[in-house]
């Protein structure tokens, strides 16, 4: 009886799972320091969001906060952005395509490589939009036009 409830913790996180959309971070229940939020976050294997950043513990809550101009997607000029793939495939391989800084293009195929072990793409160049547009800067912002 001892073990029920922290396997039921443990189930509930694994299938809740920890990947999350971009600018979000999981959460753990609670915490008292920082480190929890760091530790937790390593113990479940979480996806780290779309900036540098650190945690922080608020209120007995975690919460992810980005450092200034360290965004995937800041940038100052369109120089600053560049095109690659938006998911698991890219547009050469049936997917599509976003836009980052450049400065972030290790970071985001790290990021994909973890949330894309075990997916296949199939040999075919994808007719989405995204594939045949530019990456530009437009308000800070790296976007495809």
């Amino acid at each position: 009886m001892k073990w029920f409830i922290p396997i039921l913790i443990l189930s509930i996180l694994l299938i809740a799972g920890c990947t999350q959309p971009i600018h979000s971070a999981p959460q753990p229940s609670a915490c008292t320091i920082a480190s929890d939020c760091e530790t937790w976050c390593e113990r479940v294997n979480c996806t780290r969001v779309a900036c540098l950043g650190f945690w922080e513990c608020l209120n007995n809550s975690c919460k992810w906060t980005c450092e200034t101009g360290t965004d995937f997607y800041y940038c100052n000029q369109d120089s600053d952005c560049i095109k690659v793939a938006g998911g698991c495939c890219d547009c050469g391989g049936g997917g599509n395509a976003t836009t980052i800084n450049k400065n972030f293009e290790n970071e985001w195929k790290d990021k994909l490589s973890n949330e894309c072990k075990g997916i296949g793409c199939a040999a075919v160049m994808s007719d989405d939009p995204t594939c045949f547009k530019t990456a530009k800067c437009v308000e800070n912002k790296c976007v495809l036009e």
